[in-house]
C-alpha cells in the first residue's frame, strides 16, 4: 500500500540453472512420486494448444518473473531479475521491447524472447495512489452492488445480465471522455497486433490489480493469460471491456492462482475463469498476497524443469523448510 512506483530491485528470487542446463522432460513434481500430486498449473502452460516438452513452452513459474519484474522502476532493475530468472535456459534470450511511464495507472511491460517466438507482457499491480483511486474507479461499482445485494431478501434472484448492464454503464462514454483504463488497453491492442505481424504467441501475466486487467481485457482479446492474485472481474469486466468480450470469456482464455488466505480476492468481486486455488503457510493474510510469497508456493509444490533454485529467496521468506511435502506446518486452506 501506499505512493511507491519508484520500487527498485533488492535482491533477486532465482539462484540461475547451472551453465550447460537444459529442460528436464521427465521432470515430475515433488509431491508426485509421494502421492501427494501437484497443482495443474504446474503441468504447463497449455491453453488452447499442446506445448512441445523441449524448454520452449512457459512455466508458471516463468510468467510469475514477469509478473513480479513488472513492478521495478527503471529498465536496468526489470532486466536484472528477468535475466537472473532465465540465464541458461532454453528462454535466456530476452529483449525489453515496451515499457510505459512509471506513473501510468496498470503500467504495461512487454518483453520479446525471440528464441521461441513468444511475448510476455505484464501489467503492473497497485504501486501509486493514482493506481488506489483507479481501483476504486474501476471495481467500486461492483463493491457497492455487491453490498446491496447482499442486504437484499432475494438479492443473489438478480439476473447476472442485468448487473452487467448496469455495471458496464460509464457516463464518461456518453461525455466522450476516455475511459482511465484506456491506455492500458490500447497498448495491449497494439502489441497483441504486432505479435500477430511477427508470428509470436503473446501471453499476458500481472499480480493484483495487474492480475485483474490482464484477465479483464486478455479474455476480450482472446490472449493466453495467467492473473495472479487478481482482483475478482466477474462483474467489472464489462465495465472495463464494453462489450468486447462476446465469444472469447474469461472461462476460455484466463488462468488465475489465487492463494488461500488472501483477502484481496475475496472482498472485491468475484473470481472467474479457470481458479487455481494454492496453499499459504504464513499466518499473515496480507503476506499471502505477496508474489515472493506465491512464487515461492508454485515452487514447492511445482519444481522446476529448468533447474533453477529458489533456496536463498524462500528459506528467509517461508522458512528452511519451505519445500517440505506434504507441508505440516500452519497453512491457509480457506479466509474463513
Amino acid at each position: 500500500f501506499g505512493d511507491n512506483p519508484y520500487r527498485q530491485l533488492d535482491e533477486t528470487l532465482f539462484e540461475p540453472a547451472p551453465k550447460g542446463s537444459s529442460f528436464d522432460t521427465r521432470h515430475r513434481a515433488p509431491g508426485d512420486p509421494l502421492g501427494y500430486g501437484a497443482y495443474p498449473v504446474c503441468n504447463l502452460m497449455q491453453w488452447d494448444r499442446l506445448q512441445p516438452l523441449d524448454g520452449s513452452q512457459l512455466l508458471a513459474l516463468d510468467l510469475m518473473i514477469f509478473a513480479e519484474a513488472s513492478w521495478l522502476n527503471s529498465s536496468e532493475d526489470i532486466m536484472t531479475a528477468v535475466k537472473n530468472g532465465t540465464l541458461n535456459t532454453e528462454i535466456e534470450h530476452i529483449e525489453l521491447e515496451f515499457l510505459a511511464p512509471v506513473r501510468q495507472i496498470a503500467r504495461v511491460v512487454s518483453w520479446r524472447l525471440p528464441d521461441v517466438k513468444k511475448r510476455v507482457v505484464a501489467i503492473r499491480g497497485s504501486s501509486s495512489a493514482n493506481d488506489w483511486l483507479f481501483n476504486l474507479d474501476v471495481w467500486g461499482p461492483a463493491v457497492f452492488f455487491i453490498l446491496v445485494r447482499s442486504a437484499l431478501p432475494f438479492g443473489s434472484a438478480i439476473p447476472s445480465s442485468f448487473i452487467h448492464q448496469v455495471l458496464s454503464l460509464d457516463v464518461r462514454l456518453l461525455l466522450g471522455l476516455p475511459a482511465p483504463w484506456q491506455p492500458v488497453v490500447d497498448q495491449i491492442k497494439k502489441l497483441k497486433a504486432k505479435s500477430k505481424e511477427d508470428g509470436f504467441d503473446m501471453v499476458l501475466t500481472g499480480v493484483s490489480l495487474g492480475g485483474a486487467m490482464a484477465a479483464m481485457i486478455g479474455s476480450a482479446e482472446g490472449l493466453q493469460t495467467l492473473a495472479v492474485a487478481p482482483v475478482g472481474s466477474a462483474m467489472t469486466q464489462y465495465r472495463v471491456t464494453q462489450g468486447m468480450a462476446e465469444e472469447v470469456p474469461l472461462e476460455s482464455t484466463v488462468v488465475e492462482i489465487t492463494p488461500w488466505g488472501d483477502p484481496i480476492p475475496l472482498l472485491i468481486d468475484q473470481q472467474e475463469g479457470t481458479v487455481q486455488k494454492i496453499a499459504c503457510t504464513t499466518f499473515n493474510p496480507w503476506t499471502c498476497h505477496s508474489p515472493g510469497q506465491i512464487i515461492c508456493e508454485i515452487g514447492r509444490k511445482c519444481g522446476d524443469p529448468r533447474g533453477r533454485s529458489l533456496e536463498r529467496h524462500c528459506s528467509k521468506q517461508v522458512g528452511k523448510d519451505w519445500k517440505q511435502v506434504p507441508w505440516k506446518g500452519f497453512a491457509w486452506h480457506s479466509f474463513l
